[in-house]
């Protein structure tokens, strides 16, 4: 009985001594958290999209703690967490422009057609798997909605064999962007801007051979722009979204239609 009753004050007292080493340690290996990094964490919207090209919330609010980056990149929050992020940080509000998801293909089937009856898994991953996907053009879209389905906010509708974005509905988180298996998704500013909407990078003349639509890089949106807001690089028209002002010109003399407003 005395040396259960000896195990049993032994066993305490090593629990003891535990408890107190933990309590210690807790104190002395304690990471406090900044006070404005604590008032960014409950204000950002807990989206950890990464659209701001940061892991997540928490290390956004710290980056933004140690003046490391710009207010101005929560997309999902937008202008009114940007504010909230100023008032705590006490700086002044920057413009910000809201950005969404823009799907750069319009390969529906009235523009060019799939060569390959895919039997697989329905999914844009695994039809880009064999030979890189069933359409003629291998740049576009596959349309069996990864991309609508990485949306948290239904934001993205498949139709007629393509991914289309509600840009009034779309957050600009950026999950569709890293969900589409061909990178043909990217995220662009909201609002009357030139956009092309083809991904091929072929010469003109086999882009024209798979679509009707495409981009074959004729140079007559790049001379037509005012504002030089278009150039030409891997064979397809690039815009540069902070010097186009969405005046349509581009638009009007695309011989393709493949620039869109």
């Amino acid at each position: 009985m005395n040396d259960i009753l000896l195990a049993t004050l032994i066993v305490a007292g090593i629990g003891l001594i535990l408890g107190i080493g933990l309590g210690v340690a807790s104190v002395l290996f304690h990471v406090k958290v900044d006070e404005k990094e604590q008032k960014l964490i409950d204000i950002l919207p807990g989206a950890n999209c990464g659209a701001c090209s940061y892991a997540g919330c928490a290390e956004y609010a710290k980056a933004l703690t140690s003046g490391q980056t710009a207010t101005n990149l929560c997309t999902v929050g937008g202008e009114a967490v940007m504010g909230r992020i100023c008032e705590i940080l006490g700086v002044e509000t920057v413009e910000i422009k809201r950005k969404v998801a823009f799907v750069h293909c319009q390969g529906s089937g009235e523009h060019t057609k799939k060569v390959m009856d895919y039997q697989g898994i329905k999914t844009c991953y695994a039809a880009n798997l064999l030979c890189r996907g069933r359409g003629a053009c291998v740049y576009s879209c596959e349309g069996y909605g990864d991309c609508a389905a990485a949306c948290p906010y239904g934001a993205i509708d498949i139709i007629n064999g393509v991914a289309k974005v509600n840009s009034s509905v779309c957050t600009g988180c950026g999950l569709c962007v890293a969900a589409c298996p061909k990178g043909i998704i990217s995220m662009v500013y909201a609002g009357d801007y030139a956009k092309l909407g083809c991904a091929n990078k072929d010469k003109g003349a086999l882009t024209r051979k798979v679509c009707a639509i495409g981009c074959i890089a004729c140079t007559k949106c790049e001379k037509a722009c005012p504002e030089n807001a278009i150039s030409m690089a891997e064979n397809r028209a690039v815009v540069d979204l902070d010097k186009c002002t969405g005046c349509g010109k581009c638009v009007e003399i695309c011989p393709t239609n493949s620039l869109v407003i």
